[in-house]
Formats: structure tokens, C-alpha cells, sequence
């Protein structure tokens, strides 16, 4: 029995196609086994796919190339220096926890920050991918699905932001214990 997922690219005259298995007059006995028909299809698609980088390659012009050369180039940077901030506002609270200043307003507009980037990253990820599949829709058929690689470190991240979410509620509860102290003395 063929995979039921596998598919081959290949190009032929300058034309792109997708040799994927088709089952006809599929059965299932009482056994359980399945039989049928298997043929392949030939299927031309309007991308290209490049073997050494596992990636879809979509013809489009020069100019729109650079477009987004510099679309996705700025937000590379943005992100890079987004994150040194992140890591920037952690070392800032480790540094006031060295100084013995635990409860403070800005370390727990810290922590917030943090747990809600690393949570938020996530559906910010998923979005992205889903916004490009909708833009180039036209070029996709019904074989080509998101990378699955993509999720693969996902638990890690959501793990360290409920980590994070779960400080930013333990030292929001401390400053109100503290306030609440400090009033009654």
C-alpha cells in the first residue's frame, strides 16, 4: 500500500507538477485491511520547489522580490531587537532582585511584559503562516500543508511564558501583601 500522504514534485518542460497516489474504489474488509485501486496523478502547480532548503519557491518579479527582501528583512531586525529587550528587562529584574527590591511597579510591568511576548508568540507565528498561504493561495493546491517543523519547539516557549505569567501573578500578590503592610504599620 502506497502512503496515503506521499507526494513527488518534479519539473518536465518547464512546467511544474505534483505525482501524488490517488486511491480508487477504496474497501475495507471485515478484517479490517484495506484494498483498492492505486494509480498516480500528475497534477501542474505553479511553484517550484527547492530540494536543498525544503521550501516552496513562488515566481514573482524582481521588484516585489525585493519588497519583500525588505518587508521580511525590517522584521527580522525588529524582532531581533525586540528580543534584546526582553532579555534587557530580565537582567534588569534579576538586578533589582539582587538589590532587594522584589516588589516593585516596574518588575511587575517586567514580568507581564515578558510572559505575555512568550505567549503571544505562538499565534503570531500561526497568523503569519496562515497570512501568507491566504496571499499566495492561487499557487497552492490541496497538497501543500505548513510545515510542520515550525511547532516543533512551541511547548518550550508556552512553557517559559506560564512560567513567567505564573511570577508576574506571585510578585503582583507580593506587592499587594506588601502595600497592605506597609499601610498598617
Amino acid at each position: 500500500m502506497y502512503d496515503r500522504d506521499s507526494v513527488m514534485f518534479y519539473v518536465k518542460n518547464g512546467q511544474s507538477y505534483i505525482r501524488k497516489t490517488v486511491y480508487d474504489h477504496i474497501v475495507k474488509n471485515k478484517k479490517g485491511a484495506i484494498t483498492g485501486d492505486v494509480h498516480h496523478a500528475d497534477v501542474p502547480v505553479k511553484f517550484r520547489y527547492n530540494r536543498l532548503k525544503s521550501c516552496l519557491m513562488i515566481p514573482v518579479t524582481e521588484h516585489t522580490k525585493s519588497i519583500w527582501n525588505y518587508i521580511i528583512g525590517t522584521l527580522g531586525i525588529a524582532m531581533a531587537l525586540y528580543f534584546l529587550y526582553l532579555v534587557s528587562a530580565f537582567l534588569k529584574f534579576i538586578l533589582d532582585l539582587s538589590k532587594g527590591l522584589s516588589f516593585t511597579a516596574k518588575n511587575i510591568q517586567r514580568l507581564k511584559l515578558i510572559s505575555f511576548s512568550l505567549l503571544a508568540y505562538i499565534p503570531i507565528v500561526l497568523l503569519l503562516n496562515l497570512v501568507m498561504r491566504f496571499i499566495f493561495r492561487s499557487y497552492f493546491t490541496d497538497d501543500v500543508i505548513i510545515n510542520p517543523e515550525i511547532w516543533e519547539g512551541w511547548w518550550k516557549v508556552i512553557g517559559v511564558g506560564i512560567v513567567f505569567l505564573l511570577l508576574f501573578r506571585a510578585f503582583k500578590q507580593g506587592k499587594e501583601l506588601k502595600d497592605e503592610q506597609e499601610l498598617t504599620v
